[in-house]
């Protein structure tokens, strides 16, 4: 009677007493860092942002990994210190840039509630104590422009109902205003000026657009004007001067610039705009007012007004531009006698026709992109240059083009979110468009001398392995636990990309890397050699070498100027083979690794390894240099190389040995795609199954005893199938996932224990948790496991011990993505270690060996660097490196 992949008396006997026994109290394995190969220092991305000046200090939200993103603050000198803890540990409490209020004792800010909205807290700066301010109402969707702090009070405007509310840092004293404003008078959030303690306001109701001015207290709260009976403001805006009076536009409909007189409480209405839209770019230079005003309809050019303390006198200063497609002005500034706006382009004015132009410094126009920020020398602001995705130099203008410069060193400086101290302007240097990339704190007064960095918030080392898995490469060397690597970022070698040849027997003793002194420095390729040691290729100086274990000696063995490196493969240590350049075949070294010669021209130079068995590589070559693929193998002799199989195409890049043989997925002359098998010999290659439905793709394989387990991909449906190789019946189909309604982000590779096959799928729909699944190759004995673990599985590093507990990546909230350890259980499932602290993901990528796991991560003080895990031996029985 034929053998089928149905169950077994003995294997499910079997497998009870070793899951009876593996869910035991067992030593949890142990996760750490190999060596610290890279250490130079490094700033972490700590992102600070929302930076407010106050209590002489700076506060803004910043991101370590002990504290998650919290708020701190900075002293301008040496002391940062974390102010608010909100969610404590590695939680995130995300304060909001922007939404950060100093008062003269109180700091308030906004961050995140329970329950996914954002509420406001008050951090006592003297005491430290933080307050939930439960009584406030949300603040999703609100900005600066609605809040401001009188006193040590906030006053602000909810952004649901636009009513005012006050704030002395307390859940008693948050309250609305409404008994003195009334419930059907609203207020215009954007109209806010503060002056000698008190918040100015614009609101809305049946008596028309009124103007307020309040303390924080009902009793400190009064009408001051009604600005026209007939007039319903929709918004406004406005900007306050040093001059002693406030100047702001309302929208009605039709827009209209007013002034009001602090002092003399005297309030006039200086003109209605038509023919054109008057925004909220207006600025006071004396006792005049200036504002831009852009064309009704485009193109432009926008004009810039002058406006007299008294109705009626607004006259054209000058337009702006003759080009119809210059870009709008987006901000305007004071500075001393000249007026100071920017487009695309920087501009000045003194008022007069003549005298507004563009600035034109020795190094011509310059082309801001920043809001100005006033210090000592003038008022500062980024620059754009010709990489528009790089942040550009801060420039210092006093609205001259002789006093307009570029500040040296000072590259990077995002001054859109930005504080001043003392007369200095504190922001991040990014080296990016994404301020999320930066961690230093950096400082300016407008000199070169004077810009320096401020504070480091986040103290790491340097990335020593890629970020990039295509960029790096491995090999397991010839005792299956040494790791053979190359491709590291090395800061002592000037090239692009930098990189040596590293070697580690999982101990940091036992990480050695080889010099870059003795070769060109630049590694094209490389693969274990004798005696636990290496042969290599560098691009610098081609040449090719053998390293010894220790990578102490080098020896160059042969020129590798008529060499291709793609494919490049050992044959247990003992040669090499490669593409010859230019088509010219498949090139190796003999067997004393002295010289190299021409195996074979039948091959046009592309080929792709398979595997190893019977001590010769089997490999697809292209016969033609059109993808006229074949199967060869060779053992590193001309004689030894020779093709296998005529017209084969390789499916997909998935192959493991076992018993001398090799399983892998090919496509004939037929375009029918089966599961080849081959021992390196013609006899002994050949189709055994056809696999999954017409059109699928392998994407994985294992072994359970005699029954080959493999994952086949089709139309967006995941199916695992079992093939049983001692019956030779046609596969059996165990488990299908995906399609529309079960949509599968990732089903993982297939990794064998001594209880079954486990893997992994990460369901795509939002909300769906990832499953742990165990196989015995049958699709009773398919089933999920750990279904009650918090640690949902992200499929990645898979692979099993002899204790039969796996490995794998996980992902959990507050841990974000890092290696757990099950044994089938719920209470076998474990976080092995939390190596980036908190949510955040510690960019784990595998390189695991024959027998010891080794991954990269990075631990978030110690930058990207090679780990593993410390555990009894690996289940070898099917498992591939």
């Amino acid at each position: 009677m034929a053998k089928s992949c149905l169950p077994r008396l003995g294997a499910i006997l079997s497998w009870l007493a070793l899951a009876s026994t593996s869910h035991a109290a067992v030593e949890p394995l142990v996760a750490h860092m190999v060596r610290d190969i890279n250490t130079t220092p490094a700033a972490g991305l700590a992102g600070p942002g929302g930076f407010t000046a106050g209590n002489g200090r700076i506060y803004f939200a910043a991101t370590t990994p002990e504290s998650g993103r919290e708020l701190f603050s900075f002293d301008g000198a040496t002391n940062v210190r974390l102010e608010a803890d909100v969610v404590a540990g590695t939680g995130s409490a995300n304060p909001r840039a922007g939404l950060i209020f100093a008062g003269t004792r109180t700091v308030y800010f906004v961050a995140d509630v329970a329950g996914g909205s954002m509420g406001l807290y008050a951090l006592d700066s003297v005491t430290h104590v933080v307050t939930s301010i439960t009584s406030s109402p949300s603040w999703a969707g609100a900005d600066r422009d609605i809040a401001r702090v009188v006193g040590d009070r906030l006053l602000f405007v909810s952004w649901a109902d636009r009513k005012l509310w006050t704030s002395d840092g307390t859940v008693a004293g948050t309250v609305p205003l409404d008994t003195v404003l009334g419930a059907q008078r609203t207020v215009l959030g954007a109209s806010l000026a503060v002056d000698q303690g008190k918040l100015y306001f614009l609101a809305d109701g049946p008596d028309g657009t009124t103007l307020w001015s309040s303390d924080g207290r009902p009793e400190g709260t009064h009408l001051v004007r009604v600005l026209d009976p007939a007039l319903h403001a929709e918004a406004a805006c406005t900007i306050a001067y040093d001059g002693g009076y406030w100047a702001f536009v309302v929208d009605s409909g039709a827009r209209s610039l007013w002034r009001y007189s602090f002092a003399g409480a005297e309030l006039v209405r200086l003109s209605d705009v038509a023919g054109g839209t008057l925004d909220c770019r207006v600025a006071g230079m004396g006792s005049d007012i200036y504002f831009v005003l852009s064309p009704t309809g485009f193109p432009h050019p926008e004009t810039l007004w002058r406006s007299t303390p008294t109705p009626g006198g607004v006259s054209l200063v000058a337009a702006l531009s003759n080009d119809p497609g210059a870009n709008a002005v987006e901000d305007i500034a004071a500075y001393g006698a000249n007026l100071v706006f920017r487009s695309d382009v920087l501009w000045r004015s003194d008022g007069t026709t003549a005298g507004t132009r563009v600035v034109m410094t020795p190094e011509g126009v310059v082309r801001p992109y920043s809001t100005f920020r006033r210090v000592a020398g003038g008022l500062v602001f980024s620059a754009v240059t010709d990489s528009p995705a790089t942040p550009g130099p801060m420039w210092v203008t006093d609205g001259t083009d002789l006093g307009t410069h570029r500040v040296a060193a000072s590259d990077g400086l995002l001054l859109d979110d930005a504080a001043i101290l003392q007369a200095r302007v504190y922001a991040i240097r990014s080296f990016g468009s994404d301020p999320s990339n930066a961690s230093d704190i950096w400082s300016s007064d407008g000199t070169a001398s004077g810009t320096r960095q401020a504070a480091r918030l986040w103290e790491t080392t340097g990335d020593a392995m890629p970020a990039d898995e295509s960029t790096s490469a491995s090999r397991s060397n010839s005792d299956g636990r040494s790791l053979l690597f190359w491709n590291v970022n090395d800061w002592t070698v000037p090239l692009n990309p930098p990189n040596r040849l590293w070697m580690s027997d999982g101990t940091a003793n036992g990480t050695r890397g080889l010099s870059a002194t003795v070769y060109g420095g630049r590694i094209g390729a490389a693969a274990p050699g004798m005696d636990g040691g290496a042969i290599f290729a560098s691009y610098e100086d081609a040449m090719i070498y053998v390293a010894d274990a220790g990578l102490q000696h080098v020896t160059p063995v042969a020129s590798s100027d008529a060499y291709f490196f793609q494919g490049f493969t050992s044959l247990a240590g003992r040669n090499a083979i490669f593409s010859c350049a230019m088509g010219a075949g498949l090139c190796g070294l003999d067997a004393t690794l002295s010289h190299g010669t021409i195996l074979t021209q039948d091959l046009y130079g592309a080929f792709a390894s398979v595997g190893d068995a019977g001590g010769a590589a089997v490999f697809f070559a292209d016969a033609t240099g059109l993808s006229g693929w074949e199967l060869w193998r060779s053992d590193g002799t001309a004689a030894g190389t020779f093709r296998l199989i005529q017209t084969l195409t390789p499916q997909t890049a998935v192959a493991i040995e076992r018993d001398g043989q090799i399983y892998f997925p090919a496509c004939d002359a037929s375009d029918v795609c089966s599961i080849y098998v081959s021992d390196a010999t013609r006899a002994g290659t050949r189709a055994v199954t056809p696999f999954g439905h017409p059109g699928s793709n392998l994407l994985s394989m294992a072994f359970f005893g005699d029954r080959l387990l493999f994952v086949t991909f089709k139309d967006g449906v995941y199916s695992l199938w079992c093939y049983d190789t001692a019956a030779g019946s046609a596969p059996a189909l165990l488990l299908t996932r995906g399609g529309a309604a079960d949509p599968v982000q990732r089903f993982s590779l297939l990794s064998p224990s001594r209880s079954g096959v486990r893997f992994a799928v990460s369901p795509a729909s939002e909300g769906a948790v990832g499953m742990l699944y165990t196989s015995d190759g049958t699709a009773a004995g398919t089933q999920h496991v750990a279904s009650g673990s918090a640690w949902q599985p992200t499929a990645e590093l898979f692979a099993a011990y002899d204790d039969d507990r796996t490995v794998y990546t996980c992902w959990a909230a507050d841990t974000g993505t890092e290696l757990c350890e099950t044994d089938g259980s719920d209470s076998g499932t474990r976080l092995v270690r939390d190596i980036f602290p908190g949510p955040s993901w510690s960019r784990i990528t595998p390189m695991s060996t024959r027998h010891r796991i080794y991954f990269t991560a990075d631990d978030a003080h110690h930058g990207l660097e090679l780990w593993t895990v410390e555990g009894e031996r690996l289940f070898v029985d099917g498992f591939d490196p």
